[in-house]
């Protein structure tokens, strides 16, 4: 799918991805496309940044639901 060469300019910032082209990658990765925005964020790796951004990433979420109404059909890699 993706060229050594694409995949290098993803790393040194010099392409961004669609959204479509973050589905693609993180499926040859075995991962959930937010996983694979979750690891490009992290600035150090440990644990508790980890912890620290799944529990804004889900105080996040849940004010945007409530601020949405009614809930859509979650869209995920294997649904296309």
């Amino acid at each position: 799918m993706h060229s050594r060469v694409y995949v290098s300019n993803l790393e040194r910032a010099v392409k961004q991805p669609t959204v479509g082209k973050v589905d693609e990658l993180a499926e040859q990765l075995s991962l959930h496309p937010m996983t694979l925005l979750c690891l490009g964020y992290m600035t150090d790796g440990s644990e508790e940044e980890v912890d620290a951004l799944l529990a804004l990433m889900r105080e996040e979420v849940i004010t945007a639901l409530k601020k949405a109404g009614p809930r859509r059909t979650p869209r995920t890699p294997s649904a296309e």
